[in-house]
């Protein structure tokens, strides 16, 4: 039962990761900005994100440090300026 539930929720995670991914392409389409302005708009966003995780990881390992059983931290990224 327990290996159900871990492939259900993967299965979900994944159909999330696929959904997210076709958002972002439809945003960009629609958006007809250049390309490299969408560069720099992924990259500025990518830093942001990428500082996000590496908090992530951080807090990640302090909580398992502590013998702490969930982790949940959610992804805050900063507004682009």
């Amino acid at each position: 039962m327990k290996e159900q539930e871990t492939l259900t929720k993967q299965k979900d995670i994944n159909l999330m990761v696929e959904e997210f991914k076709q958002r972002l392409v439809d945003t960009i389409n629609q958006s007809e900005l250049p390309a490299a302005m969408v560069y720099y708009i992924f990259k500025d966003t990518f830093t942001n994100v990428e500082q996000s995780y590496f908090n992530y990881l951080n807090e990640a390992s302090k909580q398992l440090q502590e013998n702490v059983e969930t982790i949940s931290v959610p992804v805050q990224v900063a507004d682009v300026e």
